[in-house]
């Protein structure tokens, strides 16, 4: 979990007993890619913002979308926004558990 140094330290020792939690200085994009930068996988669960800062730092090399019959509201229109494109290759993974679908696609840029 990455978070800035400006949030309540009790809930950060909270969350640490059963998440790894690193405090950054700098939470935008080049913070969190800097960070990041050394990992070998990434897993992450962001919106459009944190989806566009690392698909735009060329981090994302495969996306897997749930689709579920829960709608979450919000001003988003996409999954990422951004100048950069990002091609994904034809679907490699489909699968239903109950009413959620599962897709999984690789970049192909």
């Amino acid at each position: 979990i990455l978070t800035g140094h400006g949030v309540d330290q009790d809930r950060v020792d909270a969350i640490s007993k059963v998440a790894d939690v690193a405090q950054i200085d700098d939470l935008d994009g080049n913070g969190i890619v800097n960070h990041l930068s050394a990992a070998k996988v990434i897993l992450c669960e962001g919106g459009p913002t944190v989806n566009s800062v690392l698909m735009t730092a060329g981090m994302v090399d495969e996306i897997n979308i749930t689709m579920s019959p829960m709608l979450a509201l919000g001003e988003s229109k996409r999954i990422a926004h951004g100048d950069r494109s990002w091609r994904a290759a034809p679907t490699t993974h489909r699968h239903e558990i109950g009413s959620n679908r599962f897709r999984r696609s690789v970049s192909v840029s």
